[in-house]
């Protein structure tokens, strides 16, 4: 029995754990508002391979067979089967599993609310022998010169709502937790960076203009 629970690799908006056969499962849901920004909400569910609709897997999938699905899945067709069909239900009418009623303006917000109601965060830090319960994140810090001006300009008017926050007058810092759920709002020159941070095992990405710049991203120059 895995009590822990672990983010998924093959729906990266879902966090589940396994027992007994059963797969609890929490999803990060989001929904255009009025105004043209995201909100997000919090699924939750508890089900087995057996209690999804397999035939509607299986044409979502587009395979005509059990035997497809397997192939396309990989080793853990049967629990990644159950995360698509949770997904899938979830998007469909998702409204009978949420777990908050109101919406939240953040990803941050919903991310950190899921981990209150599980204890993912209590886990990770035990999990990095983390005793004093501290809750202690890794900072990438790179040169503001991987971001193009027009990218700062909209940092500098709070247009992009995603996790961003300014520092002081020289730099940024983003969350780079769950950044592959970030919308078409944020530029892509940014999101670059953030993926670059967050594959480097980082929670957070400061960008400051007093940074060296690194290898492996755009450099811009600002007239």
């Amino acid at each position: 029995m895995d009590k822990k629970f672990k983010r998924s690799d093959f729906i990266e908006r879902i966090f589940f754990r396994e027992a007994d056969g059963f797969i609890e499962m929490y999803r990060i849901g989001e929904e255009l508002r009025f105004d043209g920004h995201n909100q997000y909400f919090l699924n939750h569910g508890v089900s087995r391979f057996c209690d999804i609709n397999l035939p509607a897997l299986l044409d979502c999938f587009g395979v005509k067979d059990l035997d497809a699905l397997k192939e396309d899945l990989g080793p853990y067709w049967e629990r990644d089967a159950v995360l698509a069909w949770f997904d899938m239900e979830c998007q469909a009418d998702g409204c009978e599993s949420r777990v908050n009623s109101m919406m939240l303006d953040t990803y941050k917000e919903a991310f950190q609310m899921m981990c209150q109601l599980f204890g993912y965060l209590e886990d990770r830090k035990k999990a990095k022998g983390n005793d004093e319960g501290m809750e202690i994140s890794r900072i990438l810090t790179i040169s503001t010169g991987h971001i193009s001006l027009q990218t700062a300009r909209l940092m500098d008017t709070d247009a992009i709502h995603a996790g961003v926050y300014s520092v002081g007058e020289s730099g940024y810092l983003i969350l780079t937790v769950g950044w592959e759920n970030y919308d078409d709002a944020m530029p892509e020159d940014l999101k670059a960076c953030v993926k670059f941070a967050a594959g480097h095992g980082c929670d957070w990405l400061c960008l400051d203009g007093d940074a060296e710049t690194v290898e492996g991203l755009p450099v811009y120059e600002w007239a």
